[in-house]
């Protein structure tokens, strides 16, 4: 019996996570205050600030609206300009949000992809995750081979196919192929077998 998509999901699911939980441990203690740019403190209370107002002018508006105070016209012209002045005040501090929010997805991104390869290596593809799901690679295992599977045709993959579409490939494969095999499983002669059991093929 071929080891089905469950079971790897699940078990990778499993080291994913336990990854993740250490890196969040180290941005919380260390890593964190590292990755702020310049001025996010004040950004953040200035979008918030900002926003508030936003919500205060359209919350007029619309009673103003409601209570046929201004036509249909007005009330469209007064929001648009209004939301024109929202994105035109809170630029600066969105831009430095944002540069947060990348800072923050590479470290987790990078750190996860470079552990998960090295942990992989480590373990010769043994992780904890498929110890407990009783799942092994077998075939060609080393770290050339764990690098292109789980670095370039795994993490990269994902990403680059934005995730959901890298992901759902990979489980059309794994359901459809006899051998339950995905894209990176096929180009690097790996396949991921039940504990002890060694496939003739």
């Amino acid at each position: 019996m071929k080891v089905g998509l469950f079971k790897r999901a699940s078990s990778y699911l499993f080291d994913v996570m336990s990854i993740i939980l250490v890196l969040s441990l180290f941005f919380t203690l260390f890593i964190g205050n590292m990755l702020e740019p310049e001025g996010l403190d004040q950004a953040i209370s200035e979008y918030n600030t900002t926003y508030a107002l936003y919500n205060k002018k359209t919350d007029r508006i619309q009673e103003e609206f409601d209570n046929d105070v201004i036509s249909e016209e007005v009330y469209n012209t007064q929001l648009d300009q209004v939301s024109e002045d929202f994105l035109e005040d809170t630029k600066a501090a969105s831009e430095i949000r944002i540069i947060y929010v990348f800072r923050v997805f590479v470290y987790y991104f990078g750190s996860l992809m470079l552990l998960y390869y090295v942990y992989s290596v480590v373990t010769k593809g043994r992780t904890i995750g498929r110890r407990l799901h009783k799942i092994e690679l077998q075939g060609n295992v080393n770290w050339w081979t764990l690098l292109v599977r789980e670095v370039f045709f795994k993490h990269l993959y994902y990403l680059s196919t934005l995730f959901v579409f890298g992901i759902l490939i990979d489980f059309i494969f794994i359901l459809v192929t006899t051998r339950n095999k995905a894209p990176r499983d096929f180009l690097t002669s790996i396949r991921v077998t039940h504990e002890g059991v060694d496939y003739p093929f």
